[in-house]
C-alpha cells in the first residue's frame, strides 16, 4: 500500500520537475550571455542527473535546484 502511494508521489514529482524544466529553458536563452562558472564536470553532473530519477523524492526543492544548474550548464556548454 505504501509503495503504492510513493509510487504515485514520484510521478506527479517527475511531471512537475519537466514542466519546470521547460521553464528554466526560456529563462536561460535570455541568460546565455552570462559566462562566469567553469564547466569541467559537466560529463558527471549529466549522468547523476539521469540517475535522479530513481530515487524518492523527499528532497525536491533541492534537486530541482541541482536540475538548474544542470540545465544552465548544458546550455553553455553547448554554445
Amino acid at each position: 500500500m505504501q509503495q503504492q502511494q510513493e509510487q504515485q508521489e514520484q510521478q506527479e514529482q517527475e511531471q512537475e520537475q519537466q514542466q519546470q524544466q521547460e521553464q528554466q529553458q526560456e529563462q536561460e536563452q535570455q541568460q546565455q550571455h552570462h559566462h562566469h562558472h567553469h564547466y569541467h564536470h559537466h560529463q558527471q553532473q549529466q549522468q547523476q542527473h539521469q540517475h535522479q530519477h530513481h530515487h524518492h523524492y523527499h528532497h525536491h526543492q533541492q534537486q530541482q535546484q541541482q536540475q538548474q544548474q544542470q540545465q544552465q550548464q548544458q546550455q553553455e556548454q553547448q554554445e
